[in-house]
């Protein structure tokens, strides 16, 4: 499925899943002026957000509506450089040689497409060349790697996993999972934590189902896993889906996950390598203890449970521990004990 059409149902589960009051994400459109190339296009920026799907245990805030996650990043697509609105500023001025090395140095990424006249350049190849522009002009580490898990997040919003098989299963797959979380008693938190938990809950019990519904169940946990980045869940959820449909089919929606699953994880190493450098500069107790944590979710989610484990307890005296972090590391460090 194309990410336009991706993103259509991205819109249409959103307005589904919630009443027309919780639309609270808004964009404008706005003139941009490249300060690289002098190029001019338009632009859609976030007016207003909000968060009332809750966040993931890797910091992701979840709004209702369109993910403004793909709306933040901002790409020049005659010269590449990218960046976020205030990036594109009048402002924002560079020298010559700077400008020539940026000319230089960025690149048309693999997956530029032109839909109906216009340039689509995915919103991870966004970031990835926002990481690219932020090296060259010696930006600071904590963009560098905030653009990596933006780029990670990205991929969770719009590569969803059951979408290659057609809006049918894509429906039945979201239709099943909406109707459990309103019937089974799951702990009190956000819609992702609830979202989680019902998929660890209904996982165990999918091979006892009985034929008219396990494919639909089946599928629905996989979304689950897959929309919150529980990616080795996922993966483990969907080879229960051999057999349930034709091996053509089955091929083609394993393939796409392990795929969209992959590029996830290439962006969340990015984002490991740079926070593991900036937290091997500092001793523990003067390491933010959000920057331990999140190392040790990064490794959960690529599957170093031991390295994972190292992280959290290492977060447990990090500068900073907030009470609300401490319980997210106890309930992580469970996951890989």
């Amino acid at each position: 499925m194309s990410c336009n059409k991706r993103i259509t149902l991205v819109l249409a589960a959103a307005a589904w899943l919630w009443t027309a009051a919780s639309w609270a994400t808004s964009t404008v459109e706005i003139a941009i002026q490249c300060p690289v190339c002098g190029n001019t296009f338009t632009a859609h920026v976030v007016a207003s957000t909000n968060n009332f799907r809750g966040q993931d245990r890797d910091f992701y805030e979840r709004a209702a509506g369109f993910p403004p996650v793909l709306m933040h990043p901002i790409t020049c697509t005659s010269c590449w450089y990218s960046g976020y609105h205030r990036d594109f500023d009048s402002t924002v001025h560079f020298d010559d040689a700077t400008r020539q090395l940026l000319r230089d140095s960025l690149a048309r990424p693999a997956d530029y497409t032109i839909h109906e006249g216009r340039a689509m350049v995915p919103a991870w190849s966004k970031y990835e060349l926002i990481i690219q522009t932020s090296r060259l002009l010696g930006k600071s580490w904590q963009r560098i790697q905030f653009a990596a898990m933006r780029a990670a997040w990205s991929v969770r919003e719009i590569q969803d996993p059951v979408s290659p098989l057609g809006d049918d299963y894509w429906l039945c797959a979201a239709n099943y999972a909406d109707s459990m979380i309103k019937v089974i008693d799951l702990p009190s938190g956000t819609r992702a934590c609830r979202e989680v938990a019902l998929a660890r809950r209904l996982a165990p019990e999918l091979r006892q189902l009985d034929d008219s519904v396990r494919l639909c169940a089946t599928l629905g946990v996989v979304q689950l896993f897959r929309s919150h980045g529980e990616n080795g869940e996922a993966l483990e959820t969907a080879e229960q889906v051999e057999g349930l449909i034709a091996l053509d089919q089955f091929l083609t929606f394993y393939d796409s996950l392990l795929a969209s699953v992959e590029r996830e994880r290439h962006y969340q190493k990015i984002a490991l390598q740079i926070l593991e450098e900036a937290c091997a500069e500092w001793p523990d107790d003067m390491t933010p203890a959000d920057n331990l944590y999140l190392c040790g979710e990064i490794c959960r989610r690529l599957g170093r449970y031991a390295d994972a484990a190292r992280y959290f307890e290492r977060a447990q005296s990090g500068m900073a521990l907030s009470e609300g972090l401490s319980h997210w590391i106890r309930e992580q460090r469970a996951l890989v004990d």
